[in-house]
């Protein structure tokens, strides 16, 4: 199955560009840069090319620890766990798949920081933000079928959850979505995978959703 996130985000950062009306007066939407992806714990500078990450190489046992990966230009730092790796992406600062696995992005997590249009520093409807991504995902996916998004609590930030499946192939595939607006930013982590695989998926999905720290 071949993912197209880089579509989908141009187009939904365009439908949150319309409600935000500095962005009409200022500029259009950004698509965010390529950012480097690494194993991670004490600060260190990539290259003046990509955002600033910090990396870790677990000290004991490394086929059992999780790695922690740290962006410091975007304010977030999570743990993955072992069988887990990181592969190059221009659509998101990581972009996992399992070690023994496929790089073709259908078993995937994923976490997305999107350049944002100029606008009104806190003014992120993210109900906007959740909209414009669940109608760009039905363009992409024909016949999704979207659950109503969930509020969730997340420390310093607004929260939403939202899980669509669709059928490709004859095969059903499943995405959860955790949006969250944190200071002046929009986080998206994301699990994918088929229906088979989902639950095992979503165990790894949820550990790093609950590692998920602010360091801004």
């Amino acid at each position: 199955m071949e993912r197209k996130p880089g579509q989908i985000r141009l187009r939904y950062w365009a439908a949150l560009c319309a409600v935000m009306v500095t962005a009409a007066a200022l500029g259009g939407c950004g698509r965010h840069a390529a950012a480097n992806a690494g194993s991670v714990p004490a600060p260190g500078t990539m290259p003046a090319s990509g955002p600033a990450v910090t990396v870790i190489t677990p000290t004991t046992s490394p086929s059992t620890q999780p790695t922690a990966f740290v962006s410091t230009a975007k304010g977030v730092q999570l743990e993955y766990p072992a069988g887990w790796k990181p592969v190059p992406s221009s659509d998101y600062i990581l972009l996992l798949v399992p070690v023994n696995g496929s790089s073709s992005g259908e078993r995937s997590i994923s976490l997305d920081v999107p350049d944002l249009p100029l606008h009104i520093p806190g003014m992120i409807p993210i109900n906007s933000v959740v909209n414009g991504y669940l109608d760009d995902l039905k363009k992409q996916h024909a016949g999704l079928r979207s659950e109503p998004p969930t509020s969730y609590s997340v420390p310093a930030a607004k929260g939403r959850r939202v899980t669509s499946t669709w059928t490709e192939n004859g095969r059903t595939f499943v995405e959860q979505a955790q949006i969250m607006v944190h200071g002046d930013r929009v986080y998206i982590l994301r699990a994918n995978d088929d229906s088979a695989g989902f639950p095992e998926t979503f165990h790894v999905y949820s550990q790093i959703a609950d590692s998920l720290r602010w360091t801004k």
